[in-house]
Order: C-alpha cells, then structure tokens, then sequence
C-alpha cells in the first residue's frame, strides 16, 4: 500500500468512527406575530485521539407534518470526546403554505427534524477525496413556550 493509499485509509477510518451520541428538540418558543424558533440539539461523539473535521451540519424542519425550511451549520472541529452543537431555525408560520390552519389554537406542536451530518475525506488534510454522511431523524411533540393568551 502506498503513502498517499495509507493516509486516505486512515483519514477514511477515523471519519468513520464519528456518531451521532444523542440528539433531542430543545424547544419552541414563540417569537411574535406569527414567527417561531425551534432549537435543535445533536451530540456527537469523537472515539479518535484527534480531532474530526465536520463540513455541514443540514437540517430540514416540518411541523405538523408540512415542511417549514430548512439550514445549515457548517466548518465544525470535534475534539475527542462528546461535543454538543445547537441548531436554531426561524420560521414565520404565515409564509408556510397550509400551516397556519394546523397550528393556530395549538400549545403543543408535532415537530420533526431530518438532516445529516457531513464528514470530509481529505488527501493530507487539503483536497476533498471523499466524504462520509451520518443521517439523523428526530421527531417530538413540542410545547410551544411563551404563548401569548387567546393563541
């Protein structure tokens, strides 16, 4: 096996081993007119003794089973060990076509989270030989926080 053959092996062989420890809706609140942020929160897990280089963290948010948006997070270093990373997305329900009905009245919403987590691949740490990607999927009922009366 040549040098460059070995590297690549080993960068792939650590990327590997990052997972996805936990990861949970931490909350909605209400923001104002009909605008709402949600946090979102993902553990990862580094079993390596070095760092681990994260290209994207995306995410696609529905509510009430119909789509609302979507974002990224992106450049991330995970040091060995159990890192947690918060997402946060704005929506404004108004602008989501057919949400307004399913939600207005609601204190308690049905929110799901979908995404990925990519790791690249690279040759001596410069060029992008490959990438590795870590699905995630979370789906809860989230009490909606600081409500304001008659919603």
């Amino acid at each position: 096996m040549c040098i460059r053959d070995r590297h690549l092996y080993l960068m792939y062989d650590a990327a590997s081993k990052l997972e996805i420890k936990d990861k949970a809706i931490d909350g909605m609140d209400y923001d104002g007119g009909t605008r709402f942020r949600l946090r979102f929160v993902i553990h990862l897990r580094n079993p390596t003794s070095t760092a681990i280089e994260v290209k994207t963290i995306t995410y696609a948010v529905y509510v009430e089973d119909v789509y609302v948006g979507e974002g990224r997070k992106d450049s991330l270093t995970i040091p060995p060990g159990t890192t947690r990373h918060e997402l946060e997305f704005v929506f404004d329900a108004a602008s989501v076509p057919g949400l307004t009905p399913k939600i207005l009245g609601k204190s308690v919403l049905g929110v799901e989270v979908k995404g990925k987590v990519t790791v690249p691949v690279k040759a001596f740490g410069l060029l992008e030989y490959t990438s590795l990607t870590l699905p995630y999927d979370q789906e809860e009922s989230v009490n909606v926080r600081t409500l304001p009366e008659g919603w």
